[in-house]
């Protein structure tokens, strides 16, 4: 599999799934680019999704990695 070029990428195992495989992901970029996210409207969120809202809204949309969870 062919990989674009300019990002990093790195995976493992973080516990989050019962089964032993790679559960947790982080892409980092060679530059800050654009976000565009859809949070749900939701009166409850979590913390994580009023946290990663809060940010963006700080770094006017511009993020450097991304880190995604499986599970």
């Amino acid at each position: 599999m062919k990989l674009p070029l300019g990002y990093r990428y790195a995976a493992t195992y973080a516990g989050i799934r019962k089964n032993k495989k790679d559960d947790l992901g982080l892409i980092v970029f060679r530059y800050a680019g654009v976000c565009r996210c859809r949070f749900h409207a939701n009166r409850v969120q979590a913390a994580p999704v009023r946290i990663a809202r809060f940010n963006l809204e700080q770094s006017r949309g511009l993020v450097s990695a991304v880190l995604i969870n499986a599970g």
